[in-house]
């Protein structure tokens, strides 16, 4: 369970004012580093992406708080059909290495059961390389159930 108190992740939906702070923590270099595409997001294109996503029936994202203080984002993008939420997680790089990671999916694991009942899986897909999210994600109790082989051309 997420931490208990004063000290507990909290969730909310996010607002057109989370653009920006949210664009300069996905450009962060660490966060950059795993994500699928790995090449710096212009500050339109995120705009762009930011206001599809506020408006998507397809997709929610929260920003987590915690002390009173922003510090990381989830996104659960949902596959009706087969009742599945693929979770997607960052966190505010001055958090990194502290643990919260962790909490903040065990937080959006409570969200997902107490306002999206008909999701009965949720999925996480991990850059291999990423050894952090891959500890994380094991954490929180996630088993893996595909691999997935790429090939470069």
């Amino acid at each position: 369970m997420p931490g208990r108190g004063k000290d507990r992740i909290h969730l909310r939906r996010a607002v057109p004012e989370d653009c920006d702070r949210v664009c300069r923590w996905r450009n962060h270099p660490s966060a950059r580093r795993f994500s699928a595409n790995t090449k710096r997001i212009d500050p339109e294109s995120h705009r762009k992406w930011f206001r599809q996503v506020l408006r998507s029936r397809k997709q929610v994202l929260l920003i987590a708080i915690k002390e009173g203080e922003e510090v990381g984002v989830i996104r659960f993008d949902m596959d009706r059909e087969s009742a599945t939420a693929t979770i997607s997680i960052f966190v505010d790089p001055r958090k990194h290495h502290t643990g919260i990671g962790t909490e903040m999916v065990e937080a959006g694991e409570v969200w997902i059961r107490k306002r999206r009942p008909s999701v009965k899986r949720i999925v996480a897909t991990v850059r291999k390389e990423n050894v952090v999210s891959l500890r994380l994600f094991k954490r929180a109790g996630f088993e893996p159930a595909f691999l997935v082989f790429c090939k470069d051309l």
